[in-house]
């Protein structure tokens, strides 16, 4: 968010309160940025209406070759919402938020790369906006819903049980 001061169009807001929330605080402080509010603990019945409140939602891992194999569980949350994504992420996670269509991506740990993917989304028409949400809705319940997946799993099952 330093390198976007000139923007103020650009607001992060952090909700949640884990073991990274002070030195969060205290970076934001020490660096005078006013575009970042801490929302704190919210019930999970609140979470739909905060996410909706959002015109994108980021989701990152940290670069490690272990979590480049892994795929955030948010990520599935973001796609089911209808809400554009910004990634900083690689490897799987990476991947299917371009295969979805549903936002942007950059290298996990490069901030200004971050930056650049924010400005891109932000400056992108509504429509634009819009048809990324829409494509990851799309490719969600195409691929990643609950039915698709008793789908998935009953058709596994009647191959080993032979009845299929």
């Amino acid at each position: 968010m330093a390198v976007l001061r000139d923007r103020p169009d650009i607001r992060l807001v952090l909700v949640g309160s884990r073991v990274a929330e002070q030195p969060l605080r205290a970076l934001v402080q020490e660096l005078g940025l006013t575009a970042v509010t801490f929302y704190g603990r919210a019930s999970p019945t609140m979470i739909p209406d905060l996410m909706a409140a959002a015109d994108a939602q980021p989701v990152s891992l940290r670069a490690d070759p272990f979590l480049a194999a892994t795929t955030p569980s948010k990520l599935q949350a973001i796609l089911a919402s209808a809400q554009p994504v910004i990634a900083a992420l690689a490897g799987d996670g990476a991947e299917l938020v371009r295969q979805s269509g549903a936002g942007v991506v950059c290298p996990p740990g490069d901030g200004d790369e971050l930056a650049s993917r924010i400005v891109e989304l932000c400056d992108r028409r509504p429509v634009e906006r819009a048809a990324l949400a829409a494509a990851g809705y799309a490719y969600y319940h195409e691929h990643m819903s609950v039915a698709m997946t008793a789908t998935r799993v009953e058709s596994a099952l009647q191959t080993i049980s032979g009845s299929r």
